[in-house]
Order: structure tokens, then sequence, then C-alpha cells
């Protein structure tokens, strides 16, 4: 099973929205294994799958994912919310 973490959901930026983009910072995705553009399991109340980004240089080192609207009713959450996020064994979306 792949590892995975508890982050706090926040707001894509405009650039990245519909787009199904979760954005984290380079440590987490090193903790995951993850290389970006690679697919993630989002776990809410329901599962999404987003592409794994590097996050924004000003989130460097924070403990939040970045997705858009999109990701977060499929994954059943708010902002402000509490999820978990591991790399997927799914290619692509």
């Amino acid at each position: 099973m792949n590892k995975e973490l508890n982050l706090m959901v926040a707001e894509a930026v405009d650039e990245d929205k519909n787009k199904n983009i979760a954005r984290v910072s380079q440590n987490h995705l090193d903790e995951l294994k993850i290389k970006a553009d690679e697919i993630v399991e989002i776990l809410g109340k329901k599962k999404a799958l987003a592409i794994a980004r590097k996050s924004w240089p000003g989130d460097t080192n924070l403990d939040f994912v970045r997705i858009d609207q999109m990701v977060r009713e499929t994954a059943g959450i708010n902002l402000g919310e509490t999820v978990s996020i591991r790399k997927s064994n799914q290619l692509k979306l």
C-alpha cells in the first residue's frame, strides 16, 4: 500500500482551476515518492484523482494541498478540511 499524508485543503490558484491539479510541496512529493504529473488519490468522504504538481514558491513547506472545486466536489470535501493524499496506481485520469 502506498504511503499517505494528511493535508489541509486549500483553494487552487486561478491558473490551476478546472485542470484536476493537486499542488503540494516538493517535500511532500518526495515523502510520498511522487513525481510531477503522476496521478494522486485525494481521499475525503469519497476518492478523487488529480495530477500532482509542485506547490507554488509561496506555499513551500506548508502542510496543505491546493485543489479546485471540481476535485473537492468529487472527493466530498470542503476548503479547510483535512484529506489523505497518496500515490495512485492509475497511470492516467
